[in-house]
């Protein structure tokens, strides 16, 4: 029979700590060993009580004997094997003491007395007698109050490496239960589901330590520092002394120290330590947000982490575009294989997967998955489809491209996820959502960072190496529970071949829900195509008691019960009973504080709550006190659950747990409890007291635990368990292992408490680093004999002044300079700083000091000699040195920016010159207005052809110089509108003559119009106004023009009524204000034209009256009626003997007196007024004369008027016979008075047969029917011709005009008596042509009024009437020759239609 030597822990360090000499006998007795033999005496002891066991005592010399115990299991190929446990190497007289020395650690019973005892000498181990083979298999279960046991194989090869080891980390391989061994055969890819203590992370370093992979490269990947650093100690001592010794040794990182490894130095940059994210820093975060305080920011935290952003796939359009771009390209290769594989992959994960995936079957057939694992066949037999395929799905990409740019999934993603994939917040969702969005706002806008963050940039680091980067042959990953999807797509990017992995996890060990599950990493192997692996469970827990284990798969069926069974989640097995957890009641906490108060290395308390654990260690007065969340990954020998179900809501939520009333609970909110509560109980591996006050948490008395749970109100057993003795070795281990796990401060008490200063204060300088408080932290530093790290921290901290000795002491000049300059920055001294760094190269710093110090000339010159001139033009502008800035600005194409820096620096012409270039004439005027060089601004108004603007500006200049330039330039022919406009600038600068016809020519005919005007030339200047609709401007000209004044201002009169069309109307209102204008400006002859044509002929008199053209005025006054105006001058002037002469003519001429009273009445006021001024002996030899004249014409009653008030009796007599009137009536001052009165003389003057006398009195009395009857004999004579055209007898006065052959007057009175017919030939034959013509226009003869029209050249008018006849072409002509080409149009589109329709008929 095999024989198989087993060596415990005890038996290992006696080995090692040996010396050679003893080691080689003790070498020479094993050998007889492992053959199943003993050369010398044995003693034989059974032992008593409970255990039974047979104990075997053999000499190894004269003092030392070895302990040991047999026992027989089935080896690997069947046959039974002989096992020799060894417990311990003693000296002869202290057996028994040594033995329980090593009971509590190492015996597998609990007491040592003999019940028999024999002794043997010479012995085949396998014929002793079956009685003596009492020791169990390693996977059996003992029910012993006992603790875990190691057992070493030591065969021939670990001899060799025990005799040759003299130092250093080693350690032997340990003895596999059936389970590790069936693992460690199995290839990979390979999954382990292993409880707490089953040996997962071990079999994972002694798969990378298997022969088969002792050349390859690997890695050995996890999440927490600790486990790297076991895992990198177990590797090196178990490969330590041989032969792969000095070979190539795997890679230990943790995830974050992967990471940054893959970034490149500058991207390095962007995870600086200090702006890391984790939970701490999180909670901080989440309690400024308003809503969000209520939530458990640890449940929140992981949410986000794990899905919202863990979640989300690695899909980058630009990526996948490139590789597309290769692939049409011919590249091929199984990194751009690899590349395409994962950006597939990624797309059936993100919203658009349902239109990818449609996409994807439509041209190829196969879905994204399909696609993916077949990539490579694909591209060797369907590359044209795949190509397309993957240039479409391109395309669906780049369409959802800002999607993909945010590091979280969308909402709708987020909300299509499962319960068993996101458990957590199933109803609230939405907010937690908002909460994310939040959080990754604030880590943008403050440059923060988390692992996701880093995890991102490093595959996109890898992608972009992936070509450079030699690949690991092997990965193995502990602790894959803590990964999040995109985590795991990283890692599966590692290996050479996707299916190289090793993943060990414990889903059981997720405090909070993050969705992990066995079958979520399946599918990374199943989507490449890679046969997917079974899930090898490790269910044998190897560190804790049976009775933790009992316990903690209680919890495990309760929430199998409360939410289903998942696959990956067994129950533990374990090996030894123990004792049962401790409920402490009825005791105070004062009381249990008191006892707890006596610390000790591998005893800690653990709470539920952070205001608990702060209590504790201040009442405590120790740091060896954890929530359970931070105890994640520890363990302890014993452990206090401090008040876990004091709170009464969490007591409710249990009570409804364990009574199965689950309904309204989220999913997530029973998985955190119980993994909560499943993570406290095992972190203890020996020892569990509870305590939730004196009164116990209801929690306890469910039948579910109360069998499994001792309760217990002495102190006794809290006593017992907590108090040890403890060596400073002990507590050194124990701050060894705190300070894996990043528990500082743990780590320097316990430090402290194996007095340990040194390692103490180093402890406390990383707890300081850890908050950030470096100043602190370089004090500890500097205790712990670290002044290099005091230094840096010191510097850290801002202290530089501190730091600066210590780098001096050091002798690191360099670095004692970086704090000397580092305390001038500090200082503000950052000219001298930046002039040091300049010196040191040290450009950039130097660049920053010299900004801060404001000297950006300098900076920028730097900037050149980075040859960087967006940042150097930047400092120069800043600098205000606007000539290098725009010299730069010029060579990096950017006009406008060296426009506007020219501009700045006051170099305007050049300025303006970069801006004519630009074609940007808004910005050249601005430039020039920015200038106040009035050159300059009339320069850009010339430019933007505002020539107005360009002379004003010039005016204004004082440059005498400039009058020569400009002589010269008007001097030089012309030939574009442009140069014209340009001379004639010249021209009005130097007031030459020839600028408005230089206007004209340059088509500025207002400019032209206003040059004409100055010049004199007024008719001109009209025309041009009138061209452009600007009459009123015209007739400014016109009044002035000497031609048009002698014409009657016929052109003004044009211009008003051109005026008042609808295109351009303008009020009378108007006209008039100008008309005053220039009567105030005393051009009265003007004002007086502008009257006449508004027919406000009283002001019209009146500006001739005021020019002197005194007789003029009177004439208008009279002509119009305005005898009040004529009364008031000559009162004013004196003018009687004109005004009376005038009066007499106007009188004479109008006939009017007869029924005018105004007329009647100016001519008596004027005579009295005259005769008050120069006696009526003087007035009455001038004007009797003039009434006898006027006697035929004169009423009566005005002549009664007239002489009455001077007192000429004698010639109202006179008058009276004279016209045979028989009294005198006085005077009419009612209009309707005076019309009764008059119609009553009528008709006395006709009763008593004065036909004559009566007609004229009904024509005063407006009867004109009366007045016709009374004068139907009356004959015509040169007196009577108005009163009878009044009466209506137009044909006899036309007659009468006839006989005397006067065909004009004739003409004009038969067509004012609507014979038209018979006025307008004679009108004709007078010449009058375009009367005549008015007059056929009137009764619609427009052929005789065309005729006509064209006789006297009115050409327009006639175009007019040929409209009218629609004689279409020639009309067309007519408008032609008189450039009117828009009526021209008109009629010719008449025309043409007219000819169409003929053709068409």
């Amino acid at each position: 029979m095999a024989t198989r030597v087993l060596i415990s822990e005890a038996v290992k360090r006696t080995l090692l700590a040996a010396s050679a000499q003893k080691r080689a006998i003790y070498r020479k007795a094993f050998e007889f060993l492992e053959n199943g033999l003993w050369d010398g005496g044995l003693r034989i002891k059974k032992l008593r009580g409970l255990s039974n066991k047979t104990v075997l005592e053999g000499r190894l010399g004269r003092s030392d004997r070895l302990l040991m115990t047999l026992g027989r299991e089935a080896g690997e190929d069947g046959e039974p094997v002989l096992l020799a446990y060894v417990w311990a190497i003693v000296e002869h007289d202290r057996v028994d003491a040594q033995a329980r020395a090593i009971l509590p650690e190492n015996a597998p019973f609990l007491s040592f007395k003999p019940w028999v005892t024999s002794e043997e000498f010479d012995v085949e181990l396998e014929r002793l007698d079956e009685s003596y083979i009492t020791q169990e298999p390693i996977t059996a279960r003992l029910g012993q109050e006992t603790s875990a046991q190691k057992w070493f194989v030591l065969d021939e090869k670990e001899w060799k490496r025990v005799l040759l080891y003299s130092r250093g980390d080693f350690d032997i391989f340990l003895y596999l239960t059936p389970e590790q061994r069936e693992l460690l055969r199995t290839p990979p890819p390979v999954l382990v589901s292993g409880t707490a203590g089953s040996g997962k992370t071990t079999m994972a370093v002694y798969y990378l330590a298997h022969p088969r992979y002792a050349a390859s490269s690997r890695l050995f990947l996890t999440y927490n520092l600790h486990l790297r650093n076991f895992s990198e100690r177990l590797y090196r001592s178990l490969v330590s002394l041989t032969d792969r010794t000095g070979g190539p040794a795997p890679e230990f990182l943790t995830f974050k120290e992967l990471c940054l490894r893959l970034l490149s130095a500058e991207s390095r940059n962007r995870f600086a330590p200090e702006r890391e994210v984790k939970l701490d820093t999180f909670k901080e975060m989440i309690r400024r947000m308003p809503g969000a305080a209520k939530l458990d920011a640890a449940l929140v935290w992981e949410e986000i982490r794990s899905i919202i952003k863990g979640a989300k796939p690695q899909l980058d359009a630009r990526v996948l575009r490139g590789l597309v771009a290769k692939l049409e390209a011919g590249m091929e290769g199984a990194s751009l294989v690899a590349e395409l594989r994962e950006e597939l992959l990624a797309l059936k994960h993100l919203s658009l997967a349902e239109k990818a995936e449609s996409t994807a079957q439509r041209l190829m057939g196969l879905g994204l998955r399909e696609i993916a694992a077949d990539l490579s066949k694909h591209l060797e037999v369907r590359k044209p489809a795949l190509v397309r395929t993957l240039s479409v799905l391109a395309g669906v990409v780049d369409k959802h491209e800002a999607d993909f740019r945010s590091p979280l999934m969308t909402f709708a993603e987020y909300e299509r996820l499962g319960r068993k994939r996101a458990p957590a917040f199933l109803q609230d969702r939405e907010h937690i959502y908002q909460i994310a969005e939040w959080y990754q706002k604030n880590l943008n806008e403050h440059r923060l960072w988390d692992e996701i963050d880093l995890t991102r940039a490093a595959i996109r680091a890898l992608d972009k190496r992936a070509a450079s980067l030699k690949p690991y042959d092997l990965v193995c990953c502990d602790e894959v529970q803590d990964f999040t999807d995109i985590q795991l797509s990283l890692i599966v990017r590692l290996p050479s071949y996707p299916g190289n992995l090793v993943l060990c996890g414990d889903p059981k060990q997720i405090v909070n829900p993050s969705g992990f599950r066995w079958e979520e990493v399946k599918d990374l192997f199943y989507d490449r195509a890679i046969p997917v692996p079974a899930v090898h469970h490790l269910t044998l827990n190897f560190r804790c008691v049976g009775s933790i284990v009992l316990l903690s798969n209680t919890l495990l069926e309760l929430k199998q019960r409360l939410l289903g069974v998942r696959s990956d989640e067994r129950l533990d097995d374990w090996k030894f009973q123990g004792r049962p957890p401790f409920l402490i009641e009825e005791v105070s906490p004062e009381e249990l504080i008191e006892t707890l108060r006596i610390t000790a290395p591998d005893r800690v308390v653990l709470t539920r709550s952070d205001f608990d654990r702060d209590f504790l260690k201040e009442q405590l007065g120790t740091e060896l006190v954890f929530t359970i969340q931070e105890a994640k990954g520890l363990e302890f020998g014993t452990v206090v659950l401090w008040k876990f179900g004091e709170d009464a809501s969490v007591n409710a939520l249990w009570t409804r747990m364990l009574s199965g009333d689950v309904e309204r609970l989220h999913d997530a909110q029973i998985r955190h409890e119980i993994n909560l509560l499943y993570v406290g109980i095992t972190r203890a591996q020996k020892d569990l007291i509870l305590y939730d006050g004196p009164v116990p948490s209801p929690i306890w008395s469910s039948p579910l635990f109360e069998d499994l749970i001792h309760r217990s109100s002495s102190l006794a057993f809290v006593d017992e368990a907590w108090r040890t003795t403890s060596s400073p070795a002990d507590w050194e281990r124990q701050g060894d292992y705190f300070m894996d796990f990043e528990h500082y401060r743990a780590a320097a008490e316990c430090y402290r408490n194996a007095d340990l200063p040194q390692r103490m204060a180093h402890a406390r300088a990383l707890a300081a680093e850890k908050v950030k408080d470096f100043e602190t932290a370089a004090g500890w530093w500097d205790k712990a004999g670290e002044p290099r790290r005091a230094a840096e921290d010191y510097e850290r901290a801002g202290k530089q002044g501190l730091a600066l000795p210590i780098w001096q002491k050091l002798g690191e000049q360099e670095r004692a300079e970086d704090c000397r300059l580092l305390l001038l920055e500090e200082e503000g001294h950052f000219a001298e700083a930046a002039t040091a760094r300049e010196k040191r190269k040290e450009y950039e710093k130097a660049i920053e000091n010299w900004r801060k110090a404001g000297c950006y000339d300098r900076e920028a010159k730097l900037w050149e000699k980075l040859k960087n001139p967006a940042k150097a033009v930047q400092a120069y502008v800043k600098a205000r040195d606007f000539q290098s800035a725009a010299k730069l600005y010029l060579k990096l194409r950017r006009k406008e920016d060296a426009a506007r820096c020219l501009e700045d620096g006051g170099r305007f012409a050049a300025a303006m010159d970069l801006w004519r270039k630009l074609k940007m004439p808004d910005e050249l005027l601005r430039c020039a207005k920015h200038s106040r060089d009035p050159l300059l601004i009339g320069e850009a108004h010339e430019h933007r052809s505002e020539w107005r603007q360009a002379v004003e500006s010039y005016r204004r200049s004082r440059d005498p110089e400039r009058r020569e330039r400009w002589q010269a330039e008007a001097a030089l022919p012309a030939q574009t509108r442009r140069a014209y406009a340009r001379k004639a600038v010249r021209l009005e600068l130097l007031e030459a003559k020839g600028a408005g016809e230089a206007w004209l020519k340059a088509g500025e005919l207002e400019l032209a119009a206003e040059a004409f005007g100055r010049e004199g030339d007024f008719d001109m200047a009209g025309k041009l106004y009138a061209r452009r609709k600007r009459f009123l401007d015209a007739a400014a000209m016109y009044v002035r023009s000497p031609n048009d004044r002698a014409a009657g201002y016929k052109a003004l009169e044009d211009c008003y009524w051109r005026s008042r069309s609808r295109s351009t109307h303008i009020s009378s209102d108007v006209w008039a204000g100008l008309a005053r204008n220039l009567r105030h400006s005393k051009e009265f002859e003007a004002a007086a034209a502008i009257y006449s044509v508004l027919r406000m002929h009283e002001d019209a008199g009146a500006c001739l009256v005021q020019a002197g053209r005194i007789e003029d005025g009177f004439n208008r006054w009279l002509e119009w009626g305005y005898y009040e105006s004529l009364v008031n001058s000559v009162m004013v002037s004196g003018h009687y003997r004109i005004a009376i002469s005038l009066m007499e003519v106007h009188l004479q001429s109008t006939e009017s007196a007869y029924y005018n009273w105004e007329a009647g009445d100016a001519f008596a006021r004027i005579v009295s007024d005259w005769s008050d001024v120069e006696g009526p002996e003087v007035v009455r030899p001038q004007v009797v004369p003039m009434l006898e004249r006027l006697s035929y014409c004169l009423p009566f009653d005005f002549l009664a008027e007239i002489l009455v008030p001077l007192g000429w009796m004698d010639v109202i007599a006179s008058a009276r016979e004279t016209r045979r009137w028989s009294q005198w009536t006085g005077s009419p001052y009612a209009e309707q008075r005076r019309l009764e009165r008059w119609h009553r003389q009528a008709r006395e003057l006709e009763n008593a047969g004065d036909v004559v006398a009566a007609g004229m009195w009904y024509l005063g009395a407006k009867d004109y029917s009366s007045a016709k009857r009374c004068w139907a004999g009356l004959e015509p004579n040169e007196r009577n011709l108005s009163s009878l055209c009044a009466a209506g007898y137009y044909e006899r006065v036309a007659d009468f005009h006839l006989s005397r052959g006067d065909l004009q007057e004739a003409g004009e009175v038969l067509c004012r008596g609507g014979d038209i017919a018979r006025g307008a030939p004679l009108l004709e034959q007078a010449g009058c042509l375009l009367d005549a013509a008015d007059q056929y226009k009137e009764i619609g003869d427009f052929e005789n009024a065309c005729r006509l029209y064209l006789k006297a050249n009115s050409k327009k008018q006639a175009a007019s009437m040929l409209e009218k006849l629609k004689r279409w072409a020639e009309a067309e002509a007519l408008y032609i020759e008189l450039g009117n080409e828009k009526r021209a149009a008109a009629c010719a589109k008449k025309a043409k239609a007219v000819r169409s329709q003929k053709k068409l008929f």
